[in-house]
């Protein structure tokens, strides 16, 4: 029973990649970037994608960024935590996905807030 529905959901999964893949002319967008929730040493980054795609956010105190979490999981809806992040800081970050192809959305920022 468990197999059968493994392998549904797989089928299911293949069928709308191949559609999106191949079938679907348009490239891979990302909109919708913002901080869905912010504390004093963490963040939630949320953007959607128009296609099932990886989610990536690079992020450091300057733009050159220098700090990376990613989850390889291809999703329409992508939520990343950061973590371990300062109390008062200003942070920026860019947000990534790759399907069909490469996209990012940058230089956007958040500023944590007093524990």
């Amino acid at each position: 029973k468990e197999f059968v529905s493994r392998y549904t959901e797989w089928i299911s999964y293949s069928a709308v990649s191949f559609r999106e893949i191949v079938l679907d002319k348009e490239p891979t967008k990302i909109s919708n970037v913002k901080v869905e929730k912010l504390t004093s040493t963490s963040a939630v980054v949320y953007w959607k994608t128009n296609h099932l795609s990886d989610s990536k956010v690079n992020y450091g105190e300057t733009l050159d960024y220098g700090k990376t979490v990613q989850l390889d999981e291809k999703v329409h809806e992508h939520r990343i935590e950061i973590t371990g992040l300062e109390p008062e800081f200003k942070y920026f970050y860019e947000v990534m996905s790759q399907n069909k192809n490469y996209v990012y959305d940058a230089n956007h920022e958040f500023t944590t807030p007093k524990e």
